[in-house]
């Protein structure tokens, strides 16, 4: 018997370059004083704080996942030595039950709402680490 599992009905990735180590990005994300800030927006709105940390790797990431709520979403954050430098990816995926024909205009909202998501994270990372 096989199993198909259906796509995500969200799946979009920003990234951008933090000016400090990946040990300067991994020990901000493990700080519990700067841990709302990593967590998703969606449409332009903060989500509650419903969320459970799946996974982290000091030297990768971390996985995010929505614990309650109408939408099952994954927030992944990367990190990976650019040089001095940091990329920072964050990925997330999600299905709600209404998507249908409106996923192209949920993930161009959604992809601005992160990319706002991941410049905050950044500018708090350079200003603490400074």
């Amino acid at each position: 018997m096989s199993t198909t599992v259906a796509a995500p009905a969200m799946d979009v990735t920003v990234s951008s370059l933090v000016r400090r180590s990946v040990a300067d990005v991994a020990r901000h994300a493990a700080d519990p004083a700067t841990a709302e800030a990593w967590l998703p927006h969606v449409l332009g709105r903060k989500l509650p704080l419903g969320f459970e940390l799946v996974s982290f790797e000091p030297a990768v990431g971390m996985v995010l996942r929505s614990s309650q709520g109408p939408v099952a979403l994954e927030a992944t954050y990367t990190w990976e030595p650019t040089g001095a430098w940091t990329k920072l990816t964050l990925r997330q995926t999600g299905d709600a039950p209404i998507v249908g024909l409106a996923a192209p205009l949920i993930e161009k909202a959604a992809a601005k709402a992160m990319a706002r998501t991941l410049a905050r994270v950044v500018e708090l990372i350079e200003h603490r680490a400074a």
